[in-house]
């Protein structure tokens, strides 16, 4: 029991070591460090806020779906810790998903879901063109690239919307 006991404090341990929680790994100077320390600063105040934040997930069970929350704080997330993949493990705790980061400028888009999943799909399409790239450099540049890319289909997007809005504004006032 000792020794399970000392390799579970070893194992969170490495988040206190490496200062994760506060996260000083991140810099200004960087577009993508600088948004991430913006959207997860204060969030882990103390180990147990990390070992509670949970993300959302759906499953199906024949005709039925159903929505559960899942920890990330797992093997996964340890082992980029411990490898120095900082940007990582913070992506690992949003499952992967640092669309939001793209939504940052767009405050007023932000409560949109159909922007939302939009930013989504731009992120997840880029970060599997970046598959041939490992560690924190893949989400370095899926950053990159998304940023670029939901610029224009924001774009296409919002005049597409205008344009319904104009043509079927008459059936809006019925």
């Amino acid at each position: 029991l000792t020794e399970i006991s000392e390799a579970i404090n070893g194992t969170f341990r490495v988040v206190e070591e490496k200062e994760f929680r506060t996260l000083s790994f991140l810099h200004e100077s960087d577009p993508l460090e600088s948004a991430l320390h913006v959207h997860f600063e204060g969030k882990f105040p103390t180990l147990e806020s990390l070992l509670r934040d949970k993300v959302k997930r759906e499953g199906r069970d024949g005709r039925f779906t159903y929505t559960y929350e899942v920890s990330l704080v797992n093997e996964k997330f340890f082992a980029c810790l411990e490898s120095g993949q900082f940007i990582g493990a913070l992506a690992h705790l949003k499952d992967g998903n640092l669309s939001m980061l793209l939504l940052r400028d767009h405050s007023d888009e932000q409560e949109d879901d159909s922007i939302r999943k939009l930013a989504s799909m731009v992120w997840f399409q880029k970060l599997r063109e970046e598959d041939r790239n490992s560690g924190d450099q893949r989400f370095r540049n899926a950053f990159v690239a998304s940023q670029d890319t939901f610029q224009k289909v924001l774009a296409g997007f919002q005049a597409f919307r205008q344009w319904v809005k104009e043509k079927y504004s008459d059936d809006y006032h019925r």
